[in-house]
């Protein structure tokens, strides 16, 4: 399967297709070198968008998980 380790469009540039073009460009790039899945992290609560985008151009939830943090002085 391919990985996406990082996206993110600058907040002026937001809004504009940049990130979806980028997305289906991987997944092209992909395709090409015979992987047939695409998989990513995200924060579910990102406030960007980021989770409509990635539902967008046909990606789905297929794993998530909590994190604990604790800070300690």
């Amino acid at each position: 399967r391919g990985w996406v380790g990082e996206l993110g469009v600058l907040a002026p540039w937001r809004g504009r297709g940049i990130a979806t073009a980028l997305l289906r460009r991987a997944f092209v790039a992909f395709a090409a070198r015979g992987l047939r899945r695409v998989m990513l992290n995200v924060d579910s609560q990102n406030p960007t968008g980021a989770v409509r985008l990635y539902a967008g151009v046909g990606m789905r939830t297929v794993r998530a998980w909590d994190v604990y943090e604790k800070r300690v002085s």
